[in-house]
């Protein structure tokens, strides 16, 4: 039972006023074929909008089985209209681009009511006459067939009422004669009410006339009392499927082939540009890298120290450009040396935090003595420490940068390595120090790596303390009993040189020894007898001549007490000498951050030295730094460029299909469908849109990337310097992991340029979506 209570509807447009229903009540039986008549603008359909839940902006009451719902929501409308309400529209109003089957079925979905929901379908259908139209199209339907779909439509959730609006306006007499035998039926079940401009169907088939004029009923042929019936039918919540909408985006883009089209074309545009942006970027910075690579490896950042009375060194106890007047008196007639020049160990303390994934390699200029003797075909010969050089501590690197001609790399505390250069050459003094017969032209690689050894000798074996407490060394008539005597050999175990388009050629021809041998070094003359006296007598004491250590003149140069101490330090293997480190890197921005943590470090005022920061390509490394910041920045504009213009097109498409779709939206409110529901499946039609999109970007920026790449390739080809232009550039194959990431931003793009069309949709009011062009 439904009943209307004094429902008044007055609809205002500015100050204008106009009352559609004027205090008027209805009881309604739960079945019967309820005709209601009247001239247009009597208020006919907006009674018809008021029981089917489309309008509820009025006043009065309206009672579905005894239940107000004046506390309904918005929900609860959506519910009221899906289940207890069946509609019937004069123009049907199909979805075009779903089959009979799923056009009956929308409301059953909504509802998530699918249990047995074919079966029903098809029972429904085989109601109303269309069991075999079910796969058809609408297109393919005739009128009446239309009206028949629509029917069905509306009985499917088994309503309380069906409420038809001119149902057979749009038929021909026969299929109209049709359509009001099959309401005529259905109404012996449940309620029908149908409003009609022809009085003979009304008579005809109608069992309750209800005429209206102005607003109001002036003849009801059979008016009810108002019973209190229970509610039997529980209101379940509306929702269109997440799946059912993506599915009906699909089959709408698949139904507007050529509007589909252009907007996916639309999409396309932006996805391929972004991809072959992508694409190419990935390529010229990983050209960047190789370049880098290639080039930068082979000019270190230099760190180098300085004694602060160094001529060098005066410059920091200066100030450029002083605003002074007075000029200074440049002597130069002497210069002072008061403390030996090497790195403190708080510096080296300091380093520790430098983060070492900065850079590939780090190596130094540096220097500790210590005595080695080889046996010359009996003649026994020292060699000198210059031509010695310790390798550094990473096989890899040294495996990645050198061929082993023969043997090995030495890792151990007693293995050596001899450098030959590009050539193969090496100098005739270091292979005679070595012990090798020079009057010969060449010498084989299996000659030098052979059984030959190389002494080492002890500092307390070697220093020798006399008369005076002053220590001395023995001569050259001793060294075959040193040699002889020495517990620690070495040996060459391989031959080493650069190789081609080496990245960082650490070492000129030479002999190799390793970070254990330094340490072993260190750790005997710590222990050795000359160093323990030396430390413990200080400036008092030099122990070669057992005299104090005094300034000394030479020239122009003085040597203060303190620069000769550290010196005797260093000559007697106590102390290694590092004047300069080296940090070799593959990037520019890593060169940077080198540079700046090393400038933060703040020397000691007492310290004996200064530090200074050189990049010998400083420059280079700062323009190309902005160059590949400025090329990313260049890039990501015109990424976003495209991007935009293709969501603002595809913005506008989607828009006009709304526009165009007003109707439809109208249905599936009338239906239910929430406003939610309208926005999601708009954006889920948009997110189909991105889909076909993106595949289609994709497929475009890969075929468009050879010609393209081309263009990129010709202008470095142009613009790359010498230092570069060594490198390969290979950026002519699309880079595939771009794609995953074009369909990503393709669907997200598409999204969001349908996100204000979808909420536009689902804020059309139901009524005004499906009233006709020009009514």
């Amino acid at each position: 039972m439904i009943n209307l209570k004094n429902v008044t509807k007055i609809y205002r447009s500015g100050n204008l006023t106009c009352t559609a229903l004027n205090n008027i009540s209805i009881n309604l039986e739960d079945k019967g074929f309820v005709m209601v008549l009247g001239p247009s603008g009597c208020g006919k359909t907006t009674l018809l909008n008021i029981l089917g839940g489309l309008d509820n902006d009025y006043e009065g009451e309206l009672l579905v089985n005894g239940k107000s719902v004046l506390d309904f929501k918005d929900e609860n409308f959506d519910s009221y209209r899906n289940q207890y309400v069946g509609f019937i529209f004069q123009n049907y109003y199909l979805i075009p681009h779903l089959t009979v089957y799923d056009n009956v079925a929308i409301t059953l979905e909504m509802s998530s009511n699918k249990e047995n929901m074919k079966e029903k379908v098809l029972s429904v259908l085989k109601e109303v006459g269309l069991e075999d139209k079910i796969g058809a199209y609408p297109k393919a339907l005739s009128g009446g067939q239309k009206q028949r779909v629509a029917i069905a439509r509306a009985l499917i959730s088994s309503p309380y009422i069906v409420l038809a609006d001119e149902p057979t306006g749009a038929l021909d007499s026969k299929s109209a004669e049709s359509i009001m035998s099959l309401l005529k039926e259905i109404s012996t079940s449940r309620l029908v009410v149908m409003v009609t401009h022809n009085k003979e169907f009304a008579y005809k088939y109608g069992t309750r006339i209800i005429s209206m004029l102005d607003g109001q009923i002036v003849d009801d042929s059979d008016s009810k009392k108002e019973t209190q019936n229970k509610d039997t039918k529980k209101l379940k919540k509306v929702k269109i499927p997440f799946l059912t909408s993506f599915k009906w985006g699909f089959k709408n883009l698949f139904n507007k082939k050529v509007r589909s089209a252009l907007t996916v074309i639309a999409g396309s545009v932006g996805i391929i540009g972004m991809g072959l942006i992508l694409s190419l970027t990935s390529g010229i910075y990983d050209y960047i890298g190789d370049a880098q690579g290639t080039s930068l490896g082979k000019y270190p950042v230099t760190v180098t120290s300085y004694t602060k009375t160094s001529s060098e060194g005066n410059k920091d106890e200066l100030i450029e450009y002083p605003d002074t007047d007075y000029i200074i008196v440049e002597k130069g007639d002497m210069t002072i040396q008061e403390h030996y020049n090497y790195f403190q160990n708080d510096f080296f303390t300091y380093l520790e935090g430098l983060d070492p994934n900065l850079y590939t390699i780090k190596d130094s200029n540096s220097y500790i003595n210590f005595q080695v003797i080889t046996n010359n075909n009996e003649k026994y010969e020292k060699i000198s420490p210059n031509y010695f050089t310790q390798i550094v501590d990473n096989e890899q690197f040294i495996s990645e940068q050198y061929d082993c001609l023969l043997g090995k790399v030495p890792t151990s505390l007693n293995e050596l390595a001899i450098v030959v250069d590009t050539y193969n050459r090496i100098d005739a003094s270091l292979l005679e120090s070595l012990g090798f017969n020079i009057e010969e032209d060449k010498i084989y690689f299996s000659d030098l790596i052979s059984d030959k050894e190389y002494r080492f000798i002890d500092n307390n074996d070697y220093y020798i303390k006399g008369d005076g407490d002053k220590y001395y060394v023995y001569g050259d008539n001793h060294y075959q009993r040193l040699y002889e005597e020495s517990n620690t050999s070495l040996k060459i175990v391989g031959v080493l040189r650069e190789k081609k388009n080496s990245r960082t050629p650490l070492y000129g021809p030479g002999i190799l020894y390793t970070p254990e041998f330094t340490s072993f070094v260190k750790e005997q003359a710590r222990e050795s007898d000359i160093v323990k006296e030396q430390l413990e007598c200080g400036l008092s004491k030099d122990v070669y001549t057992g005299l104090p250590f005094e300034t000394r003149v030479s020239g122009n140069y003085s040597y203060s007490a303190t620069y000769q101490y550290e010196q005797r330090l260093v000559n007697i293997g106590y102390q290694e000498v590092v004047t300069q480190l080296y940090f070799y890197t593959d990037n520019f921005d890593d060169r940077l951050a080198i540079i700046d943590y090393i400038e933060k470090y703040e020397v000691d005022e007492e310290s004996p030295i200064i530090i200074r920061t050189y990049d010998y390509i400083e420059l280079v490394t700062n323009e190309f730094s902005l160059l590949v910041s400025l090329f990313s920045n260049i890039m990501l504009v015109f990424a976003i460029v495209f991007i935009l213009v293709s969501a603002v097109l595809i913005g506008i498409l989607i828009y006009i299909s709304v526009i165009e779709r007003k109707k439809e939206i109208g249905l599936l409110r009338s239906l239910g469908a929430r406003k939610k529901d309208i926005t999601m499946m708009f954006l889920l039609e948009s997110s189909a849109i991105g889909i076909c999109s993106g595949i289609l970007g994709i497929i475009g920026a890969a075929l468009l990337n050879k010609p393209v790449s081309g263009v990129v390739k010709s202008m470095i080809a142009i613009y790359t310097t010498s230092m570069l232009s060594s490198t390969p550039v290979n950026i002519d194959n699309f880079r595939w992991w771009v794609a995953p990431l074009m369909l990503l931003i393709s669907i997200v793009v598409t999204l969001i340029a349908g996100l204000i069309p979808a909420i536009k949709a689902s804020k059309k009011d139901p009524i005004e979506s499906l009233k006709e062009d020009g009514q």
